[in-house]
C-alpha cells in the first residue's frame, strides 16, 4: 500500500470513528470501550455525565479508575484470567456492580460487557446504566412494605382489642344491668348501689380506651406548631398530674435542675413524660425506697432524656414488645396497653427514638431523644 493510499485509509478510519462517537454520544447509557490491557479507548458523553470524568481525562488510562476496591485492584487479574482461560464471568452477562465517580463516591450500576474484534484488535465494550434512583425507589418500596406490614399487624391487634377489650366492659355493663333489675325488684338498695358502681367503672374504662385510641390515631395528623420546650418545667407538671399515685406509693421523684430544652409540640411531649412517670410509679413493686429520676445526658450532638426507676424492672425479652399496641406484660395490671405505644409514636413523629434498658428486679430506664431547643444542655 503506497503512502497516499495509507493516508486515505487513515483519514477514512478517523471519519468512521468520529461518526461512531457522534452516534454513541446520543446514547442515554454510558458506553466505554477498552482493549485487552484494560486501557480505555472511548468514553461517551453519558459516561462523562455518570462518572464525572471528561473523556480526555480517562482515555489511555486503565478502566479500573472507575471501580472502587476491591474491584479496582482485582480487575486486571479478572481480565487476564479470561484471556488465558476463555471462561466468561461478566462478558455476555448483565449484572449489577458498583462504580466510582471522579469525586470518589460510589453508586450502583448495571453493566453489560460484549467482546468484538476490529481488525486484529480485540475490543471490550461496556454498556453502563446508573441505577441509583431505581435502587433508592426499591429501598423506599421495601420500607413502605415493612411499614404497611407493621400497620396491618397493628390493625389486627386493634381489631382484637375492639372485639375483646371493648367487649369486656360491655359484658360487665350488661351483666350488672341484669343484677340491677333484680335488685330493684327486690328493693335491695345496697346491692343497687354496688351494681351502679360496677356499671360506672365499666363505662369509665370504655371511655378511657376510646379516648386513648382516638389520641393514638391523631398522632402525626393533628399537631401544634413546634416550639421550644422547658423540659424541666414540663416534667414537674407531668409529675404533678401523677401526684396521687406518687403519694400513695411514697415515691421520691427527682428532676435534674439542668434539663436541656427541646423543640416540639408541648402537649404531646407532656403526654410522653406523664405516661413514663406514671408507668414508673405503677411498677415499683415492694421497693422499700421507691425513686424516680428524670434527667438527660449528652450523646454526640444529641440530648438523651431519661426516666429511671428502681422498681420491678422488665425482662430483656420484652424490651421491644412493650412498645407494641395493646401489649401488657401483666394482664392484671391496670391500663389499656396503649400508653407506651402512644409514647413511641409521639417521639418518632418528632424525629426521635425511644428505648428501654432494664433487668428484672433492677428497675428500668426509658430513654428518648427529641430535637434540640436553643439551650443544648449538659455537655458530659
Amino acid at each position: 500500500m503506497d503512502q497516499k493510499t495509507a493516508s486515505g485509509a487513515s483519514l477514512e478510519r478517523r471519519k468512521t470513528d468520529s461518526r461512531l462517537m457522534a452516534v454513541l454520544d446520543t446514547v442515554v447509557d454510558a458506553v466505554i470501550t477498552i482493549d485487552e490491557n484494560g486501557t480505555i479507548q472511548s468514553f461517551n458523553r453519558s459516561a462523562e455525565r455518570i462518572f464525572g470524568f471528561m473523556a480526555q481525562e480517562v482515555l489511555g488510562r486503565n478502566v479500573n479508575i472507575l471501580m472502587p476496591e476491591p474491584y479496582h485492584s482485582e480487575h486486571d487479574r479478572y481480565l487476564q484470567n479470561y484471556l488465558s482461560t476463555g471462561v466468561k464471568k461478566i462478558i455476555g452477562i448483565g449484572r449489577e456492580v458498583t462504580g466510582k465517580r471522579r469525586d470518589g463516591s460510589t453508586f450502583p450500576m448495571e453493566l453489560a460487557v460484549s467482546e468484538s474484534w476490529v481488525g486484529d484488535q480485540r475490543i471490550f465494550t461496556g454498556i453502563i446504566r446508573d441505577i441509583t434512583e431505581r435502587r433508592r425507589a426499591e429501598l423506599e418500596r421495601e420500607a413502605l412494605i415493612a411499614e404497611l406490614e407493621e400497620k396491618n399487624a397493628e390493625m389486627e391487634r386493634f381489631t382484637y382489642t375492639v372485639s375483646h377489650d371493648l367487649k369486656s366492659p360491655l359484658i360487665t355493663i350488661r351483666g350488672f344491668l341484669g343484677h340491677l333489675e333484680k335488685d330493684v325488684a327486690a328493693g335491695n338498695e345496697v346491692r343497687m348501689k354496688e351494681d351502679i358502681r360496677h356499671i360506672q367503672e365499666a363505662v369509665v374504662r370504655m371511655q378511657t380506651l376510646l379516648d386513648e385510641l382516638l389520641t393514638l390515631s391523631r398522632i402525626g395528623r393533628i399537631s401544634n406548631p413546634p416550639r421550644e420546650i422547658d423540659m424541666g418545667e414540663l416534667a414537674r407538671q407531668a409529675a404533678e398530674q401523677v401526684a396521687g399515685r406518687i403519694a400513695q406509693g411514697k415515691i421520691d421523684v427527682v428532676i435534674a435542675p439542668d434539663l436541656p430544652k427541646a423543640c416540639g409540640d408541648p402537649p404531646r411531649i407532656y403526654e410522653v413524660l406523664q405516661n413514663l412517670i406514671d408507668n414508673a410509679a405503677k411498677f415499683m413493686g415492694d421497693e422499700p425506697r421507691p425513686r424516680i429520676e428524670i434527667g438527660a445526658r449528652r450523646e454526640g450532638t444529641q440530648n438523651v432524656f431519661f426516666i429511671r426507676d428502681n422498681g420491678t424492672g422488665i425482662d430483656p425479652r420484652y424490651h421491644q414488645k412493650i412498645f407494641g399496641l395493646f401489649e401488657r406484660l401483666d394482664a392484671a395490671t391496670e391500663g389499656t396497653g396503649i400508653g407506651l405505644a402512644l409514647v413511641k409514636r409521639i417521639v418518632e413523629v418528632h424525629g426521635g427514638r425511644i428505648w428501654v434498658e432494664s433487668d428484672l428486679g433492677r428497675g428500668a430506664t426509658f430513654f428518648f431523644t427529641l430535637p434540640q431547643g436553643e439551650s443544648h444542655g449538659p455537655q458530659s
